[in-house]
């Protein structure tokens, strides 16, 4: 049996959009990163008005709001390598 690796490569400005996931009714957040023009840091859910805790979601989403603005404004390129292990036997997956 054979095995092959497959790799999706994902440039960091492509992970633009973070998606935060409501603990109590399960909706989600979507925040634009690179969107300077409003408060990316959410305080509650939009659905069932949950405030966010500051130390579990506001700081962290802060955290990657500036570690993302700040990657991308440097010349130098960044990327994800997000590795699969396919065997022989299996069929390539489609969505790759």
């Amino acid at each position: 049996m054979a095995l092959m690796q497959t790799q999706l490569i994902v440039p960091f400005e492509d992970l633009r959009y973070l998606s935060i996931t409501c603990g109590n009714c399960l909706a989600e957040v979507t925040i634009d990163l690179a969107d300077t023009t409003h408060n990316p840091n959410p305080n509650q859910c939009p659905v069932c008005l949950q405030e966010f805790d500051q130390a579990s979601v506001r700081e962290h989403v802060h955290s990657v709001t500036m570690a993302f603005r700040q990657i991308t404004k440097t010349k130098h390129r960044f990327s994800f390598r997000i590795r699969k292990s396919l065997t022989a036997t299996t069929p390539a997956n489609p969505e790759l």
